[in-house]
């Protein structure tokens, strides 16, 4: 039983064989690096067509993931508008009931007062004697005087 608790306090606080594993390990980076920068040609070219389409792929995933947040974000912009126009309806609707309800109460409560009488006065004596007037008269035109008969 004590075996696995030693093994475990090894791993946890890196004890000596771990120790050296890592240093092995780095050195081992160490050669990788150098032979990545000594490779010939064909294999860079081949490692930068992989690097473009991984960058490539990234791009196109973030381009993505952006078009889908923007959109998601007009639909709740578009959700949120609907609602306003909704509640903005129904308070129309209200302020319109509540005026016609004012109105009413107004009206039973001061009744609106009778036209005042117009007099029109018609004399007998309308008319006119000359021509194009609106109240044009024939027996008016006919007794005006005339200046050639004198």
């Amino acid at each position: 039983m004590a075996e696995p608790a030693i093994e475990r306090n090894q791993q946890v606080l890196g004890g000596f064989r771990n120790h050296r594993a890592r240093r092995e390990d780095h050195g081992g980076r160490k050669r990788l690096r150098n032979a990545k920068l000594n490779d010939s040609p064909p294999l860079r070219s081949e490692r930068n067509k992989q690097l473009q389409d991984e960058l490539r792929l990234n791009s196109n995933r973030q381009l993505r993931d952006r078009q889908l947040s923007d959109l998601h974000r007009a639909s709740i912009r578009q959700e949120q508008f609907r609602h306003a126009a909704v509640r903005s309806a129904a308070f129309a609707s209200q302020r319109q009931q509540l005026g016609a309800a004012l109105d009413d109460f107004m009206a039973l409560k001061f009744p609106s007062p009778p036209p005042e009488p117009t007099v029109v006065v018609v004399h007998e004596e309308d008319g006119s004697a000359d021509f194009g007037s609106r109240n044009f008269d024939v027996a008016k035109w006919a007794k005006k005087p005339r200046s050639w008969w004198r």
